[in-house]
């Protein structure tokens, strides 16, 4: 892929989602959909062929910052397959951040925003619950995994369980 089939997308998303300014956007400028903010990077160096998608998911809940981040280690373990999505804390805000990529070749303007909105809302979920339960993870992944990643994911929850129990 190359930096004009980002530009594409990005001006297509934005006309869809009647942003004004594809070129803040392009600069990593903050997108925002549903109260939730969202920066989308591009880097030829990284990697020519994928967006990289940082969620701002929010502060942890004062006085329960250790239980929160425990919960998200939980998470990232459970996500992980090699290629994330994965939870940080952004070490400009210390705010709690979802990053995921996608193929550039397998994104739209549609399906770029079903994808925001889908994390937008599992962000506004996440802030009002921070310690969510395992269901809630599952819904985590992206939408864009076959049915044999998610059949993985879900294997590893049942191994996860069956040795919590042993």
């Amino acid at each position: 892929m190359s930096k004009s089939s980002y530009s594409s997308l990005i001006e297509g998303f934005c006309k869809r989602s009647w942003l004004d300014d594809p070129a803040s956007v392009m600069r990593g400028g903050p997108v925002e959909v549903n109260e939730v903010k969202f920066s989308l990077i591009y880097s030829e160096k990284i990697n020519a062929d994928m967006l990289f998608i940082y969620c701002d998911f929010g502060d942890p809940p004062v006085g329960r910052e250790r239980d929160v981040y425990r919960a998200l280690l939980k998470k990232n373990l459970f996500l992980y397959k090699g290629d994330g999505p994965v939870f940080a804390i952004s070490p400009d805000t210390g705010r709690i951040m979802l990053a995921r990529h996608e193929r550039l070749d397998a994104l739209t303007p549609d399906i770029l925003s079903s994808i925001l909105t889908t994390l937008s809302s599992q962000a506004n979920a996440w802030r009002k619950e921070p310690l969510s339960s395992e269901e809630e993870m599952r819904q985590t992944t992206p939408a864009s995994r076959s049915a044999s990643s998610t059949s993985a994911l879900l294997a590893r929850a049942q191994i996860a369980r069956v040795s919590k129990n042993s």
